[in-house]
């Protein structure tokens, strides 16, 4: 539809979820380089239904397949959980090729705009992701290699959490995922800084900027 690709699915009884891909301004950036990602859950039963999401995001960044991530001033390179309701969790999280020298950036929003803030997130690897649906293998602490395997496989899972949905009624969430506005001055000390392209004077939040 236009600058936009739909897709439904029917859960019975009577469950229809819809996923809207487009393309969004990135919060850092401020250019068309972000994915908006929209999962719309519509009861046609009769009946009130609980309905939850999760969204996992596989986040190779260039040739690295087990990523490294930054949310704030923390590295996160083992499994580990934030909860984005907590005070002072910034709107973002990043993912590089290289913590160290990065040349590819990407980022997925936490809150701010029409992002829907997520009730946990976890980043973990991508395979106890994929063998799992809801509940999963997670260890704290853990590094991002895949069970049996030798090479890092780092992932981000989104968990929105059930909530009763009645007859005709509908539940949305909108996620960002895409390029990081990182701007790095080289030297003999390289400093990279991320933050948001736009701020609104007066806004009840603290905006967040990251060197």
């Amino acid at each position: 539809q236009g600058q936009r690709i739909d897709a439904a699915w029917d859960f019975p009884p009577g469950v229809e979820v819809t996923q809207r891909l487009s393309i969004a301004r990135g919060p850092t950036t401020g250019l068309l380089d972000t994915a908006r990602i929209e999962y719309v859950a519509t009861n046609h039963d009769r009946q009130p239904h609980r309905v939850g999401l999760r969204v996992v995001i596989d986040t190779m960044a260039g040739s690295n397949d087990g990523a490294p991530f930054r949310v704030g001033e923390r590295a996160v390179e083992t499994d580990t959980r934030i909860t984005p309701t907590q005070a002072g969790i910034p709107e973002f999280w990043q993912v590089f090729d290289s913590l160290t020298q990065p040349a590819v950036v990407a980022q997925g929003m936490l809150r701010g705009g029409e992002v829907t803030p997520p009730d946990r997130v976890y980043f973990t690897n991508w395979g106890v992701l994929r063998e799992s649906l809801w509940d999963f293998d997670f260890q704290p602490g853990r590094t991002f290699e895949r069970k049996g395997e030798f090479e890092l496989d780092s992932a981000v899972a989104l968990f929105f959490d059930p909530q009763e949905i009645g007859p005709g009624e509908s539940r949305s969430v909108v996620i960002y995922y895409g390029l990081g506005g990182l701007s790095i001055v080289p030297g003999h000390l390289a400093i990279g800084l991320s933050s948001p392209e736009m701020a609104v004077i007066g806004q009840p939040d603290p905006v967040s900027i990251v060197a």
